[in-house]
């Protein structure tokens, strides 16, 4: 009796035993499976990812092209408007030249102790600068532009202050002028020279109120 008892708990343990490890088994490869699902999935999202980044680096790219592109143009664009703004207003900027009488002196050496007689076997002489005359010469220059196709041209004040001087107008066609300061204003710094003649290329003015 005790034989069939001891045999018939060794029959129930290895059941258990073999139970245990199939259940163990069973566990194992659920959790193996799983890992693999996981790691499969967590590969799709990697590639999703890395489609995702590969794309939105290309987008950035692009953009950054289309943008220095834009840029360039804009550029270019300014550019071609001011060459084209200096080519229309160049024939009628002038050079106004100014010119004056201005002492014309000569050096000459004399004896710094006038005729003194104990001085005259020294022979000492000094360099001295005396007036002997004037000469005309030109002393000043600066820009303006033509604002009547009848010569009327409009400059700064500083440009024509002197009324003795003389003053000629250089023309882009590389002609010559005298001008007459007909109008000028200290307030404004601003002045008015008329030359003779007609027909000439002018700049029109503008309203600074309308601008925006």
């Amino acid at each position: 009796m005790q034989v069939r008892l001891v045999f018939l708990a060794l029959i129930l343990a290895l059941s258990g035993l073999f139970a245990w490890q199939w259940s163990r088994e069973n566990v194992l490869a659920h959790s193996v499976d799983e890992l693999k699902a996981s790691l499969a999935s967590a590969d799709v999202e990697l590639a999703r990812v890395a489609q995702s980044a590969s794309t939105t680096a290309a987008t950035t790219a692009a953009n950054i092209t289309e943008l220095k592109n834009r840029e360039q143009l804009v550029a270019k664009s300014q550019d071609q408007k001011l060459q084209s703004a200096v080519a229309a207003v160049t024939p009628a900027v002038v050079s106004i030249v100014e010119s004056k009488e201005v002492p014309k002196l000569q050096v000459t050496y004399v004896n710094p102790f006038g005729n003194d007689p104990f001085f005259q076997g020294f022979g000492a002489q000094v360099p001295v600068y005396q007036q002997v005359g004037t000469t005309t010469q030109n002393v000043s220059a600066g820009t303006g532009f033509l604002v009547r196709a009848n010569g009327y041209i409009v400059t700064n004040k500083h440009v024509v202050p002197d009324t003795n001087a003389t003053y000629t107008v250089l023309l882009a066609s590389g002609k010559q002028k005298t001008g007459t300061v007909v109008w000028r204003s200290s307030t404004e710094d601003l002045a008015v020279v008329k030359i003779t003649g007609s027909g000439y290329a002018t700049i029109p003015l503008g309203d600074s109120s309308a601008l925006s």
